[in-house]
């Protein structure tokens, strides 16, 4: 026949079995803390790096302090509870205060059987230990352990890891490997939130003065404002307006091109920001306007003239000419002129005739115009340079075309009639 146990052994492994359970528990409990708040951690640092967009050294930080606090919690909710040195004496305190019954019999009786002698009755003892079984037989110990706790807890991590779960799914891939690559301290980008776009194209170069005009779109639709950057040298600082907007969910600028007075040529430097997005563009040369540095005339007389040729400044005044002379134009351009473009003249009066004017060049940056002048005309020089541009000037030239007369003569001497002898002498002067 199998012995049974003995009542007070029997009490030992019910207290044995107690406190394995409350061990047991209590570390479940702080797992489940430990794995809510290593998800809570987790979404904290994708979230504000996604944010902010950190930098590494911001991210290595963050993460460092992340896993401080990590260790800090499961030292304090794991490790803790599994070194804690929870003795049958611990146990039956705690089942006393639960089971008031028990009347200090329950830690008296472990006292008692354990391998330290205490003094006192030995009967007295017996019927201490007798008693305390006797309770026990009668209760359900296992009540005094709380485990809703513990359950909460491993329910809050079982929550916390399928809600990280269920936001990995609605991200994608591409977000997920991402964020591990940053977690990792790597250098992929997050996807942008907005997502700039050019309306139409930009010029690569513009004239001094004429307006450069930007047009943007957010093809994400989710841009709230867009700002412009602009400064016209490397060295400059940045300056900036807001873009304008437009109904149709576009965003609009016009910046001035400038030269600095010693400047022959610059460049314009555009970025625009909306959102978490940026775009820098393509530089814009700025180049100096076409213009006219010099526009003589050489006037060659019709031979009934016989008079030798003249050259006129026409920035300074019109040349003036009898009817069949030859005109030689000479338009002299501050910089070179387009190699498939001729220069013209544009009449200032409608009712005028443009003379027939053969053009060729005579140097890069220079064009000379000859025809025959048979009327009066004022005009303005039309050309374009190397660049496309045409120049804009609004300025006007003459030449005065006079045709020939018979001549007249006036006497200016003497001034009346006068009385003379047949041989005296006197003064006569006559103009032509």
């Amino acid at each position: 026949m199998s012995s049974m146990p003995h009542p007070s052994a029997a009490l030992i492994q019910t207290l044995e079995g107690i406190r394995r359970r409350v061990k047991t528990f209590a570390v479940t409990y702080g797992a489940g803390l430990a794995v809510s708040t290593a998800m809570g951690l987790l979404l904290l640092i994708v979230l504000l790096d996604w944010t902010l967009n950190l930098p590494t050294p911001a991210r290595l930080v963050l993460i460092l302090l992340a896993l401080g606090a990590f260790a800090f919690g499961a030292a304090r909710w794991i490790v803790r509870p599994l070194r804690s040195k929870l003795t049958l004496s611990d146990v039956a305190g705690r089942l006393e205060n639960a089971f008031p019954q028990f009347d200090d019999r329950l830690r008296s009786t472990v006292n008692f059987l354990g391998e330290k002698q205490i003094p006192g009755s030995e009967p007295m003892k017996q019927r201490v230990v007798e008693q305390a079984n006797e309770l026990v037989g009668r209760m359900k110990l296992d009540d005094a352990v709380t485990t809703k706790p513990a359950w909460y807890s491993v329910a809050g991590g079982i929550g916390a890891v399928a809600f990280i779960a269920l936001l990995a799914g609605l991200v994608g891939p591409n977000f997920l490997k991402i964020a591990a690559n940053r977690l990792t301290l790597g250098d992929a980008h997050w996807p942008k939130r907005v997502e700039l776009s050019l309306v139409g194209t930009m010029p690569k170069r513009v004239p001094v003065g004429k307006p450069v005009e930007v047009k943007i779109r957010d093809l994400k639709g989710k841009a709230t404002k867009a700002v412009i950057f602009y400064r016209y040298d490397e060295k400059s600082a940045w300056q900036k307006e807001l873009m304008t907007p437009a109904a149709d969910g576009t965003y609009a600028a016009s910046i001035d091109s400038k030269l600095a007075a010693d400047q022959n040529k610059g460049q314009l430097f555009i970025k625009l920001e909306a959102g978490d997005d940026e775009k820098v563009l393509e530089p814009v040369a700025v180049l100096p306007r076409l213009d006219i540095a010099r526009i003589e005339a050489r006037v060659t007389p019709p031979p009934y003239a016989h008079a030798a040729p003249l050259t006129v400044d026409l920035g300074e005044r019109p040349a003036v000419m009898a009817v069949g002379a030859g005109v030689d134009l000479t338009v002299t351009f501050n910089k070179p002129l387009s190699k498939t473009e001729n220069v013209s003249v544009e009449l200032a009066k409608a009712d005028q005739k443009a003379p027939q004017i053969t053009w060729k060049r005579a140097g890069d940056s220079a064009a000379v115009g000859s025809f025959a002048a048979h009327q009066n005309v004022r005009f303005i020089v039309r050309a374009t340079d190397e660049d496309g541009f045409q120049n804009t000037g609004t300025q006007e030239y003459e030449l005065i075309v006079r045709e020939d007369a018979m001549p007249t003569v006036q006497i200016e001497e003497p001034r009346r009639s006068e009385d003379r002898t047949p041989v005296a002498a006197f003064p006569l002067k006559v103009v032509a």
